[in-house]
Order: C-alpha cells, then structure tokens, then sequence
C-alpha cells in the first residue's frame, strides 16, 4: 500500500510524476492482500492470463478482462472493459468506461481490488549524510514484484514454495502474537540478516516488540535519528549506513519494511546485517513476508503494533531479554537468553509442522483458500500448466494438487 507521503529513490522524479502514480489492492477475502503498483504509459491489465498485471485465479474472470490506463491529458486514471464475459463493476455498478478515483472499489469476476493514488510529494528523498538508499519507497512499489519474482532468477526456482508455506503459516495464525512470532522465524530462516525485529509505531519512536537474537543492538541502530526519519515517511527501505567516527557499530546494512492495515503504517519489520550482506532477494522476501503479515493481521480487533496482546506466559514469543538494569519498554515482553535462543536453533524434525496443524484446526483467520488460488494459478504459470512441475514448486504431491484445481474449480489451461 502506499503511505501518506510516498517518495521515489529516483532523483530525477518530480512531483507531477508521483501524482500519476497509482495502485491496486487485491482483496483477499475481503481483507487487504498484495498491492501492485500501475505503470502510467501502458494498459494495465487485469485478468486470468499469464501476462496480466495482476493474475487473477478467478473463474468469472476472462482471459483480458480489463484495464487501467493514466490519460496525461486529463491528468487521470480511467478503467476500461475489454469486452469482458461477466462485465466490469465500478462502486457496485457495470461500466465499461470510467474515471477512477482514489479509493474506488473495482470488482472483476469474483475478485475485488481497491484503486489507491499515490499522494505528491515535496522534494524526492535524501540520504543523510553516511549513509547511502539502495533501494526506497512506497511498500507498494516492490510489492507486485516480490510477490511474483522470476523463476529465472537465482532464487526463483523456491520462491512460490516459499511464499506458499508462509503464508499458511502466517494466515493460520489465531493472534497477532502468532503473526509476529512467525514472521520473525520465518525471516530470520530465510533472510541474511544478523538480527530481526518487530517495532510498534509510535508517534514520534519505534518501540520494540519482539527483538533477536538476545543481546542484539537492532534497537540501537533503528533508533539513530537519520534512521528514523527515513521510516517516519512509510517506506520500504534498505539502508546502507557507513561507520561514523565515534560510533562502535562499524559498516551495516537495514531493512525496514512497514507493516499496515490499509494505508495505515501500524508496525515495523526490521532487519540488520553486516555492509554487504543483504542481497535483492533478502528484501523482496522481507517486502512479501510483511505484506503477507499484513493481511494476516487485517481486520483484527487487536493492535497490529503488538500492543496488549503479550501475556507473561515465557515460552509464548522469543523476545528482548529483560536486563534487571535497563528500563524495559513498556508492552514488551522480556523473556530468558534460553527461550530467545529457540527462534535462531535449529527446529526439531517435525516441530513446525505439528505446530502449523495445530493451528491451521478450527483457526479464525483469512481464509486460507484465496491465499492458496493465488499461489497455484501462479505457480502452474510458472510450470506451463505443468501438474507435476507445478506441485513439485509448491512441496506438495501430485494428488493434492489435482484435488485443490477441482476444488478451485480450476483447469490447466487457466491457469
């Protein structure tokens, strides 16, 4: 989603071509799911073909169902059918041409998407001194592509498996205490980071909820003052921060990644690492695991921050070590070295999945299903239609898949 004040790392973008940009939302069983950021010089297209902007699993959906376009004449967004079996629905109403506004709730087949524009803004954004943006902006801007990253790429061959995995893990989770917890293991299995952390947002600090290994200094570095301001904006950032006279941290890398509900920047998944130990795919999987945990988190009546949701039960959630010494944020859990230790420690054989089963029974979450179509059509685009193949990515066998394209009502071509 896009934050209230979007910036670009491209210094060379003005403020006229931020007010062009735009998103869609994908709903998820009516909750917030992966935002796709629009390109304002081609036809955006939405549908069940594998070219599409947005690949939708949806049987009521044609193959090109619909499109966005930017007119640069009238400074605006249409929506355009195109000639579509069960129609284009604007605000609950069939068009077939019409401008869009921000907010405007676009519905195709069965699937529903929120249009979003991007807020200008004032200047593009500025690396403090010592420090150096290797890749910024809006959660929005990266998330289409994080979601749907190339199996050509070194990475690729497990990402949809990997994707798959977490986020049944993290939809199955019955509490935010859940969300967070998983999202942590699961990066810090993951991601090249050293330290891995979930902040509450606050007004004017990032107060820590969840932070390991025990001892870290990830709360140190989020807190420097140049660190901060970059986060206050609600960007997706991946800071390189140099070694500073004075200083004991020597050349580091930072991962930040908002959290949200909506367009509301609730919490912060963080990451550090030693200069040069990130790679593009650490952060692209940062980047999905938070969008994941979002929609994991949507709709809850529970703080996305993590705020009241902790008890003193020890072996709930790996978190700050309490140190009798040091003020312990208030709302954060400080548990022993020994139980923080377990996020890091190799899991016993079978541990996770029995955990994962148990949660998945009589769970009260998003629906799992939606998550799942999303995952299988993209995974069988990526197989050429290939069964075998495609449950081959998923880590599930041939038998489950066929029962899941019935299920969904899916075909190979579809797919």
């Amino acid at each position: 989603m896009f934050p209230s004040r979007p910036v670009s790392s491209d210094p060379a973008s003005s403020s006229t071509a931020h007010q062009r940009e735009a998103a869609v939302e994908l709903l998820i069983a009516g909750r917030a799911g992966p935002t796709f950021v629009l390109d304002p010089a081609i036809d955006n297209v939405l549908g069940r073909a594998a070219e599409a902007l947005v690949v939708l699993p949806d049987r009521l959906a044609s193959r090109v169902h619909a499109a966005l376009r930017f007119d640069p004449a009238a400074n605006e967004w249409t929506l355009r059918d195109l000639g579509s079996r069960n129609g284009t629905w604007l605000g609950g109403t069939r068009v077939t041409t019409a401008t869009l506004t921000d907010g405007a709730v676009l519905r195709v087949g069965t699937s529903e998407l929120v249009f979003h524009l991007a807020a200008p803004t004032d200047a593009p954004p500025h690396a403090p001194e010592g420090m150096r943006l290797v890749r910024c902006g809006p959660v929005g801007r990266f998330e289409g592509v994080a979601l749907k990253r190339s199996a050509s790429s070194a990475d690729g061959v497990r990402w949809q498996l990997l994707l798959y995995q977490a986020g049944i893990r993290l939809l199955a989770s019955r509490t935010i205490r859940d969300v967070i917890g998983t999202s942590l293991e699961l990066a810090a299995e993951h991601c090249g980071g050293a330290s891995f952390g979930w902040f509450r947002a606050g007004a004017d600090r990032l107060d820590p909820v969840c932070v390991v290994p025990p001892g870290c200094d990830l709360m140190e570095l989020v807190a420097v003052d140049p660190v901060r301001r970059v986060i206050d904006e609600g960007q997706a950032a991946w800071i390189h921060v140099e070694p500073r006279d004075g200083q004991r941290h020597g050349a580091h890398e930072l991962v930040c990644i908002p959290v949200t509900e909506r367009r509301r920047g609730d919490a912060v998944l963080a990451a550090a690492a030693p200069g040069g130990s990130f790679r593009d795919a650490d952060f692209d999987f940062l980047v999905a695991l938070a969008s994941l945990a979002s929609a994991a988190c949507a709709g809850r009546a529970e703080d996305v921050g993590g705020g009241g949701d902790f008890d003193d039960d020890p072996t709930s959630l790996h978190t700050v070590p309490l140190d009798p010494l040091q003020e312990v944020p208030e709302g954060t859990l400080a548990l022993s070295a020994e139980a923080a230790e377990a996020l890091v420690r190799e899991p016993r054989p079978g541990a996770t999945d029995q955990r994962v089963g148990a949660c998945v029974t009589g769970a009260s979450t998003l629906r799992l299903d939606e998550w799942q179509r999303v995952l299988v059509i993209e995974a069988l685009r990526r197989a050429g239609g290939s069964v075998p193949n495609a449950a081959n990515e998923l880590g599930i066998s041939r038998a489950t898949l066929y029962r899941k394209l019935e299920a969904f009502g899916l075909t190979r071509a579809a797919e």
